[in-house]
């Protein structure tokens, strides 16, 4: 099921209030913000588990409570979100939804996790929906949704572990998809700090995040900083993209891939290698791209060469990444390279959800 929205619901059952209180940010209550409004929507959601995935694509110019609206993906689905939606720039929301409705897709999934006596899984991250302590239930299942699982153990280690996953494909056959995993343990502590995964704690730690209300100690001239710039709604939203992400969108939203374009050589087609994201690899006479999963930031220094002038640039930025195959491209060199570069790299393939281009 597709749902579009433009604005707050106005009429009941599910008729929202506007609660985006600005005089509740840095207090105690300012965590009711992101608390979802328990009635309709939440026995929605719960309903529809059952054999409806729900996804949702906002057009917001105003708060539309993403908080609350928010409870699709517990239904396996998800929530893609264009602010200020323009019609004539709107290529980007016609890629995601022609990649949403294309992927392949698996219904009426439910998943459990088995372990040895003294080891169990105790949470369950990834907008999932729970009757009991064992079982996730989603109304459907793809690839690009992730789902993390705390385990915890009271007794010796064991290496096994196992996860059972049942589901039916979309010409109705019933199949069960099951992923064993054999682990090394040690005893020592010393030695489990040294060899710990750094991008898995990583993506446990965004989503574990989400749920206590932390604390950040700052000066009181500084208290509001860290959200003078994003609405309530675009954290509302963050919130949900990181609970589905995967351990290498984590680990990219986190820390951006920085392509250079300046030293592109213009024959080939191979994509330059990235560069370590840092202000120092940002030259006054380079141009680089910079690639966080979900949105593509073009930089261009003040002594950039003409080649890589943003007037160039432009025809190419505004048909990639999905370029139109109807329409003729600029002969400009590097926008031809870039354009190619950004059509056949992983770019789009391998990301959830299309570009922006900023």
């Amino acid at each position: 099921s597709l749902s579009l929205s433009l604005s707050l619901s106005a009429e009941a059952p599910g008729k929202l209030k506007n609660r985006d209180d600005k005089n509740l940010v840095s207090t105690d209550k300012e965590k009711t913000l992101f608390h979802p409004v328990k009635g309709v929507y939440e026995q929605l959601s719960k309903d529809c588990v059952a054999q409806c995935l729900v996804d949702l694509f906002l057009f917001p110019s105003q708060y539309l409570d993403i908080a609350t609206r928010g409870m699709c993906p517990h239904t396996g689905g998800a929530v893609y979100k264009y602010s200020n939606f323009q019609v004539p720039t709107g290529e980007h929301f016609l890629r995601d939804l022609r990649k949403d409705v294309e992927k392949p897709i698996g219904f009426d999934a439910i998943m459990r996790v088995r372990t040895s006596t003294g080891f169990r899984a105790t949470d369950f991250f990834g907008g999932v929906y729970m009757n009991n302590t064992t079982d996730v239930e989603l109304a459907a299942v793809d690839c690009d949704h992730a789902i993390t699982v705390e385990l915890k153990h009271d007794d010796t280690l064991s290496e096994e572990t196992g996860c059972a996953l049942l589901y039916t494909t979309a010409g109705g056959q019933r199949r069960l998809r099951v992923h064993n995993l054999s682990l090394n343990c040690s005893s020592q502590l010393m030695e489990l700090f040294k060899s710990c995964e750094t991008d898995s704690l990583i993506n446990f730690f965004s989503k574990t995040g989400d749920h206590p209300t932390l604390s950040l100690i700052l000066p009181e001239t500084m208290k509001v900083f860290p959200v003078t710039e994003l609405s309530t709604d675009d954290r509302a939203h963050q919130r949900l993209a990181v609970m589905a992400m995967g351990v290498e969108d984590t680990q990219l939203l986190l820390y951006p891939r920085l392509i250079p374009l300046h030293n592109m050589e213009l024959e080939g087609e191979a994509v330059p290698s990235p560069l370590r994201c840092s202000e120092d690899r940002l030259a006054d006479g380079g141009a680089v791209l910079l690639e966080n999963g979900h949105a593509l930031f073009l930089w261009l220094g003040q002594a950039c060469p003409p080649r890589a002038h943003p007037g160039a640039l432009q025809p190419a930025l505004a048909r990639s990444p999905a370029a139109q195959h109807g329409q003729q491209r600029t002969q400009a060199p590097l926008t031809l390279k870039l354009t190619t570069c950004l059509v056949i790299s992983q770019f789009t393939a391998d990301r959830v959800q299309c570009f922006s281009v900023l």
